[in-house]
Protein backbone atom coordinates (compact mmCIF):
# COMPACT_ATOMS: atom_id res chain seq x y z
CA UNK A 1 0.00 0.00 0.00
CA UNK A 2 1.26 3.31 -1.07
CA UNK A 3 1.29 5.78 1.51
CA UNK A 4 0.61 9.62 1.06
CA UNK A 5 3.65 11.73 0.66
CA UNK A 6 2.30 14.10 3.50
CA UNK A 7 1.97 11.35 5.99
CA UNK A 8 4.21 11.96 9.21
CA UNK A 9 4.89 10.15 11.70
CA UNK A 10 6.30 10.97 15.63
CA UNK A 11 7.69 8.04 17.35
CA UNK A 12 9.80 7.55 20.85
CA UNK A 13 11.81 4.68 20.07
CA UNK A 14 12.69 1.99 23.53
CA UNK A 15 15.12 0.75 21.30
CA UNK A 16 16.94 3.05 19.24
CA UNK A 17 18.33 -0.05 17.20
CA UNK A 18 14.65 -1.76 16.95
CA UNK A 19 13.14 0.84 14.64
CA UNK A 20 15.30 1.17 11.57
CA UNK A 21 13.69 -1.16 9.23
CA UNK A 22 10.65 0.90 9.42
CA UNK A 23 12.16 4.26 8.94
CA UNK A 24 13.49 2.30 6.02
CA UNK A 25 10.02 1.48 4.80
CA UNK A 26 8.29 4.73 5.47
CA UNK A 27 11.05 6.37 3.35
CA UNK A 28 9.92 4.22 0.76
CA UNK A 29 6.62 4.84 0.91
CA UNK A 30 6.93 8.31 1.07
CA UNK A 31 6.23 8.76 4.36
CA UNK A 32 8.50 10.78 7.09
CA UNK A 33 9.54 9.88 10.27
CA UNK A 34 10.66 12.28 13.03
CA UNK A 35 12.39 10.50 16.00
CA UNK A 36 10.69 11.84 18.93
CA UNK A 37 13.28 12.17 21.95
CA UNK A 38 15.37 9.04 20.98
CA UNK A 39 17.31 8.53 18.03
CA UNK A 40 16.52 5.61 15.52
CA UNK A 41 19.82 4.52 14.64
CA UNK A 42 21.68 2.99 11.46
CA UNK A 43 19.00 3.86 8.86
CA UNK A 44 17.94 7.28 6.89
CA UNK A 45 16.07 8.97 9.33
CA UNK A 46 14.85 12.42 8.34
CA UNK A 47 14.48 14.39 11.30
CA UNK A 48 15.55 14.18 15.07
CA UNK A 49 14.08 16.35 17.88
CA UNK A 50 14.58 16.30 21.32
CA UNK A 51 16.87 17.74 24.09
CA UNK A 52 20.33 18.34 23.98
CA UNK A 53 21.48 14.72 25.81
CA UNK A 54 25.31 15.93 25.59
CA UNK A 55 24.68 18.91 27.26
CA UNK A 56 22.30 17.04 30.10
CA UNK A 57 25.68 15.22 30.88
CA UNK A 58 27.69 17.98 30.89
CA UNK A 59 25.65 20.13 33.30
CA UNK A 60 25.70 16.67 36.10
CA UNK A 61 29.15 16.52 35.78
CA UNK A 62 30.09 20.47 36.11
CA UNK A 63 27.45 20.62 38.87
CA UNK A 64 29.28 17.70 40.81
CA UNK A 65 32.46 19.00 39.97
CA UNK A 66 32.06 22.86 41.74
CA UNK A 67 31.21 21.02 44.49
CA UNK A 68 33.25 18.90 44.69
CA UNK A 69 36.59 19.48 42.47
CA UNK A 70 38.31 16.89 43.95
CA UNK A 71 37.31 13.51 45.25
CA UNK A 72 35.73 10.17 44.99
CA UNK A 73 33.40 9.58 42.11
CA UNK A 74 30.85 6.97 41.04
CA UNK A 75 29.40 7.08 37.32
CA UNK A 76 26.20 5.36 36.89
CA UNK A 77 25.22 5.07 33.08
CA UNK A 78 21.77 4.41 31.53
CA UNK A 79 21.21 1.56 29.30
CA UNK A 80 23.69 1.58 26.63
CA UNK A 81 20.03 0.28 24.43
CA UNK A 82 18.65 4.05 24.95
CA UNK A 83 21.00 6.24 22.56
CA UNK A 84 20.08 9.21 24.92
CA UNK A 85 22.38 7.08 27.38
CA UNK A 86 24.97 6.66 25.27
CA UNK A 87 24.83 10.95 24.39
CA UNK A 88 24.32 11.48 28.61
CA UNK A 89 27.84 9.54 28.74
CA UNK A 90 29.47 11.78 26.30
CA UNK A 91 28.74 14.99 27.89
CA UNK A 92 29.98 13.77 31.25
CA UNK A 93 33.23 12.19 30.22
CA UNK A 94 33.83 15.73 28.49
CA UNK A 95 33.80 17.54 31.56
CA UNK A 96 34.75 14.79 33.92
CA UNK A 97 37.58 13.03 31.60
CA UNK A 98 40.12 15.85 31.82
CA UNK A 99 40.03 16.31 35.56
CA UNK A 100 40.40 12.15 36.17
CA UNK A 101 43.44 11.95 33.83
CA UNK A 102 44.96 15.06 35.99
CA UNK A 103 44.38 12.53 39.10
CA UNK A 104 41.75 15.50 41.19
CA UNK A 105 39.03 12.75 40.84
CA UNK A 106 38.96 9.09 41.37
CA UNK A 107 36.14 7.17 40.08
CA UNK A 108 35.37 4.25 42.19
CA UNK A 109 33.42 2.60 39.82
CA UNK A 110 31.66 3.30 36.12
CA UNK A 111 29.35 0.89 35.37
CA UNK A 112 26.29 0.45 32.62
CA UNK A 113 22.90 -0.51 34.04
CA UNK A 114 20.67 -2.73 33.13
CA UNK A 115 17.49 -0.11 32.96
CA UNK A 116 16.95 3.28 34.56
CA UNK A 117 14.44 2.05 37.56
CA UNK A 118 15.20 2.43 40.90
CA UNK A 119 15.19 -0.75 41.82
CA UNK A 120 18.24 -1.70 39.22
CA UNK A 121 20.53 1.17 40.51
CA UNK A 122 19.60 0.08 44.37
CA UNK A 123 20.35 -3.43 43.68
CA UNK A 124 23.65 -2.47 42.30
CA UNK A 125 24.63 -0.47 45.27
CA UNK A 126 23.09 -2.71 47.85
CA UNK A 127 25.87 -5.19 46.52
CA UNK A 128 29.12 -2.52 46.24
CA UNK A 129 28.43 -0.45 49.49
CA UNK A 130 29.24 -3.03 52.08
CA UNK A 131 32.26 -3.73 50.17
CA UNK A 132 33.40 -0.17 49.73
CA UNK A 133 36.23 1.22 52.53
CA UNK A 134 36.35 4.76 50.33
CA UNK A 135 34.13 8.05 50.73
CA UNK A 136 31.64 8.86 48.45
CA UNK A 137 32.03 12.28 47.25
CA UNK A 138 29.73 12.52 44.03
CA UNK A 139 27.69 9.77 42.33
CA UNK A 140 26.83 11.01 38.92
CA UNK A 141 23.02 9.43 38.62
CA UNK A 142 21.52 10.20 35.14
CA UNK A 143 18.23 9.70 35.43
CA UNK A 144 15.73 10.90 38.81
CA UNK A 145 14.69 6.92 39.13
CA UNK A 146 18.47 5.84 39.49
CA UNK A 147 19.03 8.57 41.82
CA UNK A 148 16.19 7.69 44.13
CA UNK A 149 17.67 4.04 43.81
CA UNK A 150 20.63 4.78 45.84
CA UNK A 151 19.33 7.04 48.02
CA UNK A 152 17.36 3.92 49.25
CA UNK A 153 20.58 2.24 49.25
CA UNK A 154 22.45 4.80 50.94
CA UNK A 155 20.01 5.07 53.89
CA UNK A 156 19.95 1.48 54.42
CA UNK A 157 23.71 1.03 54.72
CA UNK A 158 23.57 4.61 56.77
CA UNK A 159 26.24 5.88 54.49
CA UNK A 160 26.71 9.83 54.48
CA UNK A 161 24.78 11.57 51.25
CA UNK A 162 26.74 12.80 48.71
CA UNK A 163 26.84 15.08 45.79
CA UNK A 164 23.88 12.97 43.95
CA UNK A 165 22.82 14.59 40.40
CA UNK A 166 19.76 12.95 38.36
CA UNK A 167 17.58 13.93 35.28
CA UNK A 168 13.83 14.59 34.37
CA UNK A 169 13.11 16.64 37.34
CA UNK A 170 10.06 13.88 38.80
CA UNK A 171 8.12 15.15 41.80
CA UNK A 172 10.15 12.42 44.07
CA UNK A 173 12.98 13.97 42.69
CA UNK A 174 11.86 17.44 43.15
CA UNK A 175 11.18 16.72 47.23
CA UNK A 176 14.39 15.18 47.46
CA UNK A 177 15.95 17.95 46.43
CA UNK A 178 14.03 20.47 48.69
CA UNK A 179 14.69 18.05 51.49
CA UNK A 180 18.65 18.37 50.79
CA UNK A 181 18.89 14.46 49.73
CA UNK A 182 19.26 14.84 46.04
CA UNK A 183 21.49 17.80 44.99
CA UNK A 184 20.23 18.31 41.73
CA UNK A 185 18.09 17.35 38.26
CA UNK A 186 17.59 18.52 34.74
CA UNK A 187 14.62 19.58 33.65
CA UNK A 188 13.42 18.99 29.78
CA UNK A 189 10.20 21.28 29.38
CA UNK A 190 7.90 18.27 28.09
CA UNK A 191 5.38 21.61 26.57
CA UNK A 192 8.40 22.64 24.62
CA UNK A 193 9.33 19.32 22.65
CA UNK A 194 5.74 18.42 22.14
CA UNK A 195 4.95 21.78 20.60
CA UNK A 196 8.14 21.81 18.30
CA UNK A 197 7.12 18.22 17.03
CA UNK A 198 3.91 18.96 16.09
CA UNK A 199 5.14 22.66 14.43
CA UNK A 200 7.35 20.69 12.66
CA UNK A 201 4.91 17.57 11.50
CA UNK A 202 2.89 20.20 10.14
CA UNK A 203 5.33 21.83 8.30
CA UNK A 204 6.69 18.37 6.59
CA UNK A 205 2.81 17.38 5.69
CA UNK A 206 2.06 21.21 4.34
CA UNK A 207 5.50 20.87 2.40
CA UNK A 208 6.82 23.68 3.86
CA UNK A 209 10.28 24.50 4.37
CA UNK A 210 11.75 22.94 7.96
CA UNK A 211 14.39 24.85 9.56
CA UNK A 212 16.59 22.55 12.11
CA UNK A 213 19.34 24.09 14.57
CA UNK A 214 21.83 20.86 14.68
CA UNK A 215 22.67 17.46 13.23
CA UNK A 216 23.39 14.55 14.90
CA UNK A 217 24.54 10.91 13.51
CA UNK A 218 22.86 7.68 14.25
CA UNK A 219 25.39 5.69 13.09
CA UNK A 220 24.66 5.94 9.37
CA UNK A 221 23.70 9.72 8.54
CA UNK A 222 23.81 12.91 10.26
CA UNK A 223 20.85 13.55 11.12
CA UNK A 224 18.74 17.22 10.73
CA UNK A 225 17.89 17.95 14.31
CA UNK A 226 16.34 20.34 16.85
CA UNK A 227 17.77 20.08 20.05
CA UNK A 228 16.56 22.41 22.77
CA UNK A 229 18.99 23.22 25.95
CA UNK A 230 17.46 21.44 28.99
CA UNK A 231 17.66 23.42 32.71
CA UNK A 232 19.78 22.63 35.77
CA UNK A 233 17.38 22.49 39.24
CA UNK A 234 18.52 22.57 42.14
CA UNK A 235 16.98 24.05 45.42
CA UNK A 236 17.78 27.75 44.92
CA UNK A 237 15.61 27.87 41.82
CA UNK A 238 13.51 24.97 42.10
CA UNK A 239 10.50 26.90 43.62
CA UNK A 240 11.05 29.66 40.83
CA UNK A 241 10.87 27.63 37.80
CA UNK A 242 8.92 24.43 38.30
CA UNK A 243 5.65 25.41 41.29
CA UNK A 244 3.04 25.56 40.98
CA UNK A 245 2.85 24.63 36.89
CA UNK A 246 5.41 21.49 37.09
CA UNK A 247 5.23 20.42 40.66
CA UNK A 248 3.10 21.35 43.15
CA UNK A 249 3.82 23.12 47.08
CA UNK A 250 2.05 20.06 48.42
CA UNK A 251 3.52 17.77 46.55
CA UNK A 252 7.25 19.06 47.74
CA UNK A 253 5.98 18.25 51.21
Amino acid sequence: MKLATSFVLSYLAQNGKALCELVDYANKAGATIIAYDRMILNCDLPYYISFNSIKAGEMMADYALKLKPKGNYIILNGPSSDNNAILLKQGITNKLGPVIKKGDIKVLVDKEMDSWSALNSLMFMEDFLPTNKSTIDAIIAPGDDMASGVLDAMKIDKVSLPILTGQNASVDACRNIMQGLQSMTIYKDPKKISAEAASLAMKIAKGQKVKTTATRNNGKIDVPSILFDPVVIDKNNLHKLLVPHYVTEEELK
